[in-house]
């Protein structure tokens, strides 16, 4: 079998039933991907930077103000309410703490990946 074979064969399996492929990236959605790594992709992510805890919070805020702008549904949930945190209204400056949270988180995981996939293959991937 050819090293293309391989690859293919290696994308087909880590991609299957992808959570990331049928909604938003969500905390939950991002463990459950990262699982078929067997990886808990926020456990090592909170150890590698303290910060990961407050940019998962954060991305649950995007996902509220995503699904509520994209469906036009302001009435939140109780639960919706509490992770907004009393906020009613979107500003800028959490938009853009919204962009730079996913842009860190996104560093982070790339970090925790690679140093996993080292521990398996006994190299840098990347």
């Amino acid at each position: 079998m050819n090293s293309s074979a391989v690859a293919d064969i290696a994308l087909t399996a880590l991609s299957r039933n992808r959570q990331l492929d049928r909604g938003n990236a969500s905390p939950s959605s991002i463990g459950a991907d990262f699982k078929s790594f067997d990886l808990d992709i926020w456990d090592a992510a909170n150890q590698l930077d303290a910060r990961t805890a407050m940019r998962s919070r954060r991305l649950e805020r995007l996902n509220v103000w995503r699904n509520a702008i994209a469906h036009q549904d302001f009435d939140f949930t109780r639960h919706q309410q509490e992770v907004l945190a009393g906020a009613t209204s979107l500003v800028l400056g959490e938009a853009r703490a919204f962009r730079s949270c996913c842009n860190r988180l996104a560093v982070t995981f790339d970090k925790v990946l690679a140093l996993h996939m080292e521990s398996i293959v006994g190299g840098r991937p990347w």
